[in-house]
């Protein structure tokens, strides 16, 4: 028997909110300016909570970065779920995931680069950045999956690869773009993105 889900307590409510709250007021500041010169009492004050309550939520910058980074996350699979509701073909799903992605990024690019450059780093949180890949895997993997039940994709085409090919070249491009300004993101995704098609397709 199916136990119903309890409903969230107002301690909950509360901290989630609390939690959007300094996320959002990191998202404005840093849109705006370097990760070193965003003091935290600066977030806690746009955020309307203590400095004490932000240090009990994020002890570091580098925690906030983390998180942060999981933004980058929700917009891959926002973006995955309108390809899968929108378009029917392989060709036009995956332009839409890697294209948009790119013109969310190009959007907040100074908050992009430093998430970016938080993310590689050694020092991030290594379980975290193991989450973050497993949540992109499963945003490509389903846009592959709708394209192998209709039959577009060669019979012997492994998902998981084919998932893991989408992130890691998404993920290396995005690298190469950090250290570039003049790197030509996205005509790099629209090229990647007939490559894949042309290893993948039926014929």
């Amino acid at each position: 028997m199916d136990v119903a889900q309890k409903p969230e307590g107002l301690r909950e409510r509360r901290r989630r909110e609390v939690r959007y709250r300094i996320l959002n007021a990191a998202r404005v500041l840093l849109a705006e300016r370097d990760v070193d010169s965003v003091r935290a009492d600066e977030i806690a004050e746009k955020a309307q909570i203590s400095r004490a309550t932000f240090f009990n939520y994020y002890p570091s910058k580098a925690d906030l970065l983390t998180d942060l980074g999981g933004t980058i996350a929700n917009q891959l699979e926002a973006i995955a779920k309108e390809a899968l509701e929108n378009y029917e073909s392989l060709s036009k799903a995956l332009r839409h995931v890697f294209l948009d992605g790119a013109r969310r990024i190009r959007k907040d690019e100074q908050l992009a680069r430093q998430l970016i450059d938080h993310l590689t780093r050694t020092t991030s949180d290594t379980d975290e950045r193991r989450r973050l890949l497993d949540r992109a895997h499963c945003a490509y993997r389903s846009v592959f999956e709708k394209a192998q039940d209709r039959g577009e994709l060669r019979p012997s085409s492994d998902l998981d690869f084919l998932s893991e090919l989408a992130t890691s070249t998404v993920n290396g491009f995005l690298v190469n773009w950090f250290n570039d300004s003049e790197y030509p993101l996205e005509q790099r995704l629209e090229a990647a993105v007939e490559a894949i098609l042309a290893a993948s397709l039926a014929e």
